[in-house]
């Protein structure tokens, strides 16, 4: 009678779902005693310091983006914050974290990013802290992310187990969040504990190939899409080890043209971060920075023993590398696929060499170019929220979305 009760309540129980989001889309709060020019508070608690509005137009955002620099500890060769100074994110196993990252305007942060799959779930009687979880992090470390941070991931997936009866967890993840969990699941797990704790995990546009964005903004030490500089702005942009990350992938694109200099040279995806070791704009430091990031670049992520969907786009014509006049010059887009921002060429490659018994995998390419389905719109884009939720929640649920129609278009250059 014990066994039947306690087959009837697994049964019932949800099937848990952990959110990791993509870089950028994490709240964080900052305390620091650090005072880098005189017009700085002395100290600052608990400052919504991943972002605030009212901090860009005044001169008070020199103070917060010197804060938000990131630093290495030149003994341990670590990553580390300014001294002084800590972040934190909000709501670490709650949703709060990650609804938005701005300002909150009539009980709604902005700009939203995960409300869509928040409120579906809540719609199937999700509950957070209970069945639905995310785990936020400081996106400004890229992948190298510190140890505590998986121990808290991994913690955080055991819990949902157990709070759920034992239902195995499914991970859901974005861009950069979709890597750093892959990483986490495929090098920082046993395959004991995965097979015990891990149902599935989707990944909506995994940063695998890499951005074009990530190497203009390496390249010209400026935020993308924004087109002022200035110092403590080009500091922090140099320290980003989410750009760093996610400089397009050096063996996908090895044979592929992603630089074209003005030596008249065309540098392969292979030769890509010599040219921006030997040319580029970081002093020392910042190139100590950043090799702690470029380091995943080199590499092709690890083939799952775990049931895998991945949502994708391949029908943008996505900036993947940069043509020079000078090597001083801003440079001009090389264009390949992708969704406007990540390219899809190592999303192709893994849905198409993946597939084992036993390990069931999903792929589903948007292959349109139409705005809708643009990397930040997937997370806004109904359609692609059903099939996630049917992916997830529906456990036999094996077909794919139909397709929009979709517009063709020649590539200037196809990588």
């Amino acid at each position: 009678m014990m066994q039947l009760f306690l087959f009837v309540i697994h049964a019932l129980s949800k099937k848990p779902i952990v959110i990791v989001p993509s870089h950028f889309g994490s709240r964080l709060y900052m305390n620091t005693t650090n005072q880098p020019f005189w017009y700085c508070p002395k100290s600052e608690y608990n400052k919504h310091a991943w972002i605030r509005l009212r901090d860009i137009p005044s001169p008070f955002l020199t103070c917060l983006l010197n804060h938000l620099t990131v630093d290495i500890d030149e003994s341990t060769n670590e990553l580390k914050t300014q001294e002084n100074t800590s972040f934190s994110t909000l709501d670490f196993g709650g949703v709060e974290g990650i609804l938005g990252i701005g300002p909150e305007y009539f009980g709604r942060y902005l700009p939203v990013n995960y409300e869509l799959y928040i409120e579906t779930f809540l719609d199937l009687q999700y509950e957070p802290h209970k069945s639905l979880f995310s785990a936020p992090y400081d996106w400004r470390f890229g992948l190298e992310q510190p140890e505590s941070y998986f121990i808290k991931l991994q913690r955080l997936i055991e819990s949902a187990y157990e709070l759920n009866s034992e239902n195995k967890v499914a991970v859901l993840a974005h861009g950069l969040g979709a890597s750093l969990t892959h990483i986490f699941l495929t090098e920082n797990t046993t395959e004991e504990w995965r097979k015990k704790y891990i149902d599935s995990a989707t990944y909506i546009s995994p940063m695998w190939s890499g951005s074009g964005q990530a190497l203009f903004a390496t390249w010209k030490l400026k935020f993308p899409f924004i087109h002022i500089k200035f110092d403590s702005l080009t500091k922090f942009v140099a320290s980003m080890g989410a750009f760093h990350a996610t400089i397009p992938n050096s063996i996908a694109y090895a044979n592929s043209t992603l630089l074209v200099g003005p030596d008249g040279r065309n540098y392969t995806g292979a030769e890509l971060l010599d040219v921006i070791r030997k040319h580029g704009k970081l002093d020392s430091k910042q190139l100590k920075i950043a090799e702690k990031n470029f380091k995943y670049t080199n590499t092709l992520p690890k083939q799952p023993d775990f049931h895998l969907n991945i949502i994708y786009n391949s029908g943008v014509k996505t900036p993947m590398g940069i043509k020079l006049k000078d090597w001083n010059d801003k440079g001009m887009p090389i264009y390949g696929r992708g969704d406007s921002l990540v390219g899809s060429k190592v999303i192709e490659w893994a849905c198409d060499y993946w597939g084992t018994e036993g390990v069931r995998l999903r792929c589903h390419d948007a292959f349109s170019d139409d705005i809708h389905y643009h990397h930040r719109y997937l997370l806004k884009n109904a359609e692609i929220v059903t099939l996630i939720k049917k992916w997830i929640v529906d456990e036999n649920y094996d077909d794919v979305a139909p397709r929009k129609p979709k517009k063709i278009f020649a590539f200037q250059n196809e990588l």
